[in-house]
């Protein structure tokens, strides 16, 4: 599992054994000899007499598998978009209105990005979220009787305004196009931080899929689903409504009692949440829902012979040898829950989208508990307090990418570029490379979509 060379970095391993090369270790110290005096005076005007910030951004380029990493990154592969539609029909009846990523009416299922119904000769305005390699949509316009009229739009930035009800058409039918798979966006975590690890982001990787009640738009409904645990440590998270505050809220609950571990939470487990608690508020106010508590018993309840929780490593391992002297590995299904949630308009409903979405891993370090979030909520505290001003730099250690999007497995990192300008991970395609796009965030914006299929899950 360890890299070679500087990359080994020893991410569980702790618990087994870890053989470094001498400097390796002795960054390693001050690293963690760093980060102890500056989390035990997080709170002290003094910190700068403690962390030396450029120290601690050396070792972690060191440990990063791309090398130059483009300073100004965003680490996008979604961008949210608000469209704004006016329908120009003949009539005020009431339609169906769907936004896919692609024709629906072509032989295809594109993703649905989007649903909702309006008047006809009024306005329909929804958030979206696009894949950065898109600018094209589709909106099907469907009356009553189920005909449906297809405009083609590209989207130019972050808001997409149009009509449609007229003929400048991309295709119609006298039915409505079957719905499509919704999207989702998954969240892919590398535990470690504030340490270098070993990047292959699959310490839990979590995906949501959010849906507008098309009866009742007040309420959406956010679909997880814990597909991996790539860790031996307990791993909470929950999921931060950004801009969202916790009085907008009139409702949350779960549907069906498949609901991870909240009423069924063992004592073998740690609080690292509330327990028993669903939606709580963030230090601003925003709405915080809890998603689990520890995500091995999530994913699956059971313990270990000595009581405690069983902590194998969950879908990170298929095809790869597994050395069952150090630890357990097992392929399962993943585990799905549905949230319900009712906000106080249809407006507040419509604007939760990837900009908002603010998915983030909980875990204990160095006798506090942490936060974990991906770009562009790095250093946001949503409920535990700490100093995140010295983690101000381009690396990460979380990631955004569209659902169904494969991850690294266990022992490959997500993708590397080295001063040796040899590309590896798990995304390693010339020209379509996580390390091209790492250096560069206008390159090799596709890389996504060339894993390496011996690497991935």
């Amino acid at each position: 599992m360890l890299k070679t060379g500087e990359q080994r970095q020893g991410r569980d391993f702790f618990h087994t054994f870890v053989r470094l090369k001498t400097p390796i270790m002795n960054n390693k110290a001050k690293l963690l000899i760093a980060l102890t005096l500056t989390a035990g005076a997080a709170t002290s005007c003094k910190d700068k007499d403690y962390f030396d910030q450029g120290v601690y951004e050396e070792i972690v380029s060191g440990a990063f598998p791309v090398t130059d990493v483009d300073r100004a990154h965003t680490w996008e592969t979604i961008k949210p978009v608000t469209v704004r539609t006016t329908l120009r029909t003949a009539d005020k009846s009431i339609y169906t209105i769907r936004i896919y990523a692609g024709n629906p009416i072509g032989g295809d299922r594109p993703t649905l990005l989007a649903s909702g119904r309006a008047q006809g000769q009024g306005r329909f305005e929804t958030a979206i979220n696009r894949m950065t390699t898109e600018n094209t949509a589709y909106i099907a316009l469907t009356a009553e009787d189920g005909h449906t009229r297809i405009y083609r739009r590209t989207i130019a930035g972050g808001t997409l305004t149009t009509e449609i009800g007229g003929t400048d058409i991309a295709g119609e039918t006298s039915s409505m196009p079957a719905e499509g798979e919704r999207q989702s966006l998954r969240y892919c975590f590398e535990e470690n931080f504030p340490e270098p690890g070993d990047f292959d982001f699959n310490d839990i990787v979590v995906s949501l899929q959010p849906e507008i009640d098309e009866t009742n738009p007040y309420i959406m409904r956010l679909t997880v689903s814990l597909d991996a645990v790539g860790s031996l440590n307990q791993l909470a998270a929950a999921v931060r409504l950004k801009g969202t505050s916790r009085d907008q809220l009139l409702g949350v609950r779960t549907e069906g009692d498949d609901w991870f571990d909240f009423y069924n939470r063992t004592t073998a487990s740690l609080n690292l949440i509330d327990n028993g608690k669903l939606v709580t508020k963030a230090h601003n106010g925003d709405a915080v829902i809890y998603l689990f508590n520890d995500a091995h018993w999530a994913m699956k309840p059971v313990k270990a012979t000595d009581g405690s929780v069983a902590r194998p490593y969950y879908n990170t391992y298929r095809g790869i040898m597994k050395p069952e002297d150090l630890f357990e590995a097992e392929d399962i299904a993943p585990r799905k829950c549905t949230i319900s949630i009712m906000f106080d308009s249809e407006t507040t409903a419509r604007s939760i989208c990837a900009a908002n979405l603010d998915v983030f891993m909980i875990k204990q370090y160095n006798g506090g508990t942490w936060e974990i979030h991906t770009p562009p909520f790095k250093l946001d505290n949503a409920l535990f307090d700490y100093s995140t001003a010295a983690y101000d730099n381009p690396y990460i250690w979380a990631l955004l990418l569209p659902g169904g999007t494969p991850y690294a497995r266990e022992t490959k990192p997500i993708g590397s570029f080295t001063d040796s300008n040899m590309l590896g991970g798990a995304y390693q395609t010339f020209g379509h490379s996580f390390g091209e796009w790492a250096r560069d965030r206008n390159s090799a914006t596709d890389w996504y979509m060339y894993p390496e299929k011996n690497m991935v899950y």
